[in-house]
């Protein structure tokens, strides 16, 4: 098959329930350019494997798979889009659409690579979307909302993810630096990383449906967002320092990540001292080097960090070194020791 302008990215996992409609409104679109399908499957237990081979046979020059064998996702493995498939993708354009999501525009993809063409120093356009709920446990609302205050820009990108997922085409760039790391939420640091090398245009109409539903990773975050950092807490602090490292040289766009890594820290302090888990300790284990530049960066600005509302300095002190005095040989132990030092000499306590 000839190089197509667009390829289509579809990650499902278990989404017989939606698949047809995702698959369909691929199909439906009207363009003057040719495109294809890629579908990725992290080994569906349902009848998902099914459905997908029965497209396959009616549109065999659309579209193509990767069937994984095992699990990926239970594996601890992340990212597969980024690691995985972009970089083998030849298309001018890619576009991005998991199983459980649809688009209901027929032009949704002739308009976005309009735009594109037209706009070279852009690397992604995107599109309002409407969010349905699981049962519906909330009215649909519109993403980004109508009222939403503030331009589309990188530095507001690393604040707030306010790309939906099902809305973006990507021009295609080099993915030579993209991070080989396991981390979540996997859209938001692509987000990120093209919005690092080209601009973001948006067009103001709703083509696509993201919806909620309780199988989905992100649906717990509605009734418990504890749940879910206990889940994927350290997934997404890597993400934020893999982020981190797309801009060496770029402070003001560094700080607004690290803001990110000291809210998130301090979400962790707090959880841990609830539930009696060990996000931090975790973390520290991850992410030793950078931690202890963070924190030193930090205290230096006699700024706080890993403190919470609610756990003054001496507390959250007490409360790390004891959880971290249990493993006196782990590489945490040593980076909290390091720290200890440092903010020593730096502040005389």
């Amino acid at each position: 098959m000839n190089t197509p302008k667009v390829t289509i990215i579809c990650n499902s996992y278990n989404h017989e329930k939606y698949i047809n409609k995702a698959l369909d409104s691929f199909i439906m679109q009207k363009v003057d350019f040719s495109f294809k399908i890629l579908i990725h499957d992290d080994a569906s237990t349902d009848n998902t494997l099914k459905i997908i081979k029965e497209y396959m046979k009616r549109y065999p020059k659309l579209i193509k798979t990767i069937f994984e064998k095992s699990n990926q996702y239970s594996k601890g493995i992340r990212g597969i889009t980024a690691k995985k498939i972009m970089p083998i993708i030849k298309s001018r354009y890619i576009a991005l659409c998991e199983g459980d999501d649809y688009w209901t525009d027929e032009n949704k993809l002739q308009k976005q690579v309009d735009f594109l063409d037209k706009n070279p120093s852009h690397t992604i356009c995107f599109h309002s979307a409407i969010i349905k709920f699981d049962n519906n446990m909330k009215q649909d609302q519109i993403m980004p909302s109508p009222q939403y205050p503030i331009a589309f820009t990188l530095e507001n990108l690393l604040g707030d993810n306010y790309i939906p997922t099902s809305s973006i085409l990507y021009r295609k760039i080099n993915y030579s630096a993209i991070s080989k790391k396991n981390f979540t939420p996997g859209d938001w640091y692509l987000n990120i990383y093209h919005a690092s090398k080209g601009k973001i245009g948006f067009i103001d109409m709703p083509m696509s449906v993201y919806y909620r539903h309780s199988k989905g990773i992100w649906f717990e975050s509605l009734k418990d967002s504890d749940k879910l950092y206990i889940t994927q807490g350290t997934y997404i602090l890597t993400m934020f320092f893999e982020s981190l490292n797309l801009f060496s040289t770029k402070d003001k766009l560094r700080s607004i990540i690290e803001l990110k890594i000291i809210d998130l820290l301090s979400k962790f302090v707090k959880i841990d001292k609830k539930f009696k888990t060990t996000l931090v300790e975790k973390s520290l284990i991850a992410h030793p080097i950078e931690i202890v530049k963070l924190y030193t960066r930090m205290v230096s600005k006699n700024q706080s960090f890993f403190i919470s509302e609610n756990l003054k300095l001496k507390e959250r002190d007490k409360f790390l070194s004891k959880s971290l005095n249990k493993i006196h040989n782990s590489k945490c132990y040593k980076v909290w020791q390091v720290y200890c030092n440092i903010r020593k000499q730096i502040l005389g306590k």
